[in-house]
């Protein structure tokens, strides 16, 4: 990455090939209201997750990030994240 936005607010949790996953979305800190899904769409934000090695490899971070322009959903991260398969499996 070139440059750190910084963290957001979790707003999703799950489980994506057995490893846990969270979804974060960049809300306005200062705003009083208490951020959710709804707001990666608004805002931007990012999946993360640490994906296990297999055959031999390690295990991989894996970093979905959606800002600007026309943002993905959260559910939408975690479908690209589940689609992603192993190199050589």
């Amino acid at each position: 990455m070139c440059s750190d936005i910084g963290v957001g607010a979790t707003v999703l949790r799950t489980n994506i090939n057995g490893a846990k996953a969270f979804v974060q979305a960049y809300c306005d800190p200062a705003s009083s209201k208490k951020c959710t899904k709804a707001d990666v769409i608004k805002y931007g934000g990012h999946l993360e997750v640490t994906l296990p090695g297999v055959n031999g490899l390690r295990p991989t971070r894996i970093w979905i990030e959606t800002y600007g322009g026309k943002n993905l959903s959260a559910q939408q991260l975690v479908q690209i994240a589940k689609s992603l398969t192993p190199v050589g499996s």
